[in-house]
């Protein structure tokens, strides 16, 4: 198994897959992706101490930081402040990823997190379960050490929820059920039993074959 600090960097293809590698321009990714005001929702507290268990009990990064969110790390990239976790430099080498799952976030977050891997980061990235897409085949399986598939998650809203006629929804800390999007949880890193074994009463965990 690979040192999860300096993995190889042709390790994505030496895995066998064959797509296209998705190089976006990090630069041209604005804050106003980061702010989508309908993605202020914060990961839950039960699968923060999951993943920092997970981790080795160290979260280094989270580099799409809310003000709302529980999760406990040493470094915070927040867009509110001026941060962009899509461009800026992440701080260690251990994170929680949960970005916005609206329009192209997610295949931006998964190419984001296949580069950060292949620089030595460990890393869980929770995102949509788009198990059949490109980008997943592109970006998620070849790096993917294990995935757990956590089914619909109900994510605590960070901040009062209104639809689009104006009427309020629920308020700031109150999880809503009935998620459409299944959730997985995508670890890459070496330490594939801790993570199986810690995240494996949620949902099924998939260990790729190499």
């Amino acid at each position: 198994m690979f040192n999860a600090r300096h993995p190889p960097i042709d390790l994505v293809r030496a895995l066998g897959s064959d797509a296209e590698v998705y190089e976006p321009d990090w630069n041209s990714v604005g804050e106003d992706v980061s702010l989508a005001s309908t993605d202020r929702y914060s990961t839950p507290e039960w699968l923060c101490e999951l993943i920092r268990l997970a981790l080795g009990g160290t979260i280094d990064c989270d580099p799409f930081a809310d003000p709302t969110s529980p999760v406990q790390a040493h470094h915070y990239i927040d867009a509110r402040r001026g941060g962009n976790g899509y461009r800026d430099q992440w701080p260690g080498y251990r994170a929680l990823v949960n970005a916005g799952y609206g329009g192209k976030l997610p295949q931006l977050t998964a190419a984001r997190c296949r580069e950060q891997w292949l620089r030595g980061f460990e890393l869980v990235n929770v995102c949509p379960a788009a198990v059949g897409s490109k980008y997943w085949e592109r970006d998620v399986w070849p790096c993917a050490s294990a995935v757990a598939f956590l089914g619909r998650v109900a994510f605590p809203a960070g901040v009062d929820v209104y639809n689009r006629k104006g009427e309020f929804v629920c308020a700031a800390g109150v999880a809503q059920s009935g998620n459409r999007t299944e959730i997985a949880a995508v670890y890459q890193g070496p330490h594939v039993l801790r993570f199986q074994r810690l995240l494996e009463h949620r949902g099924p965990v998939i260990v790729p074959s190499r």
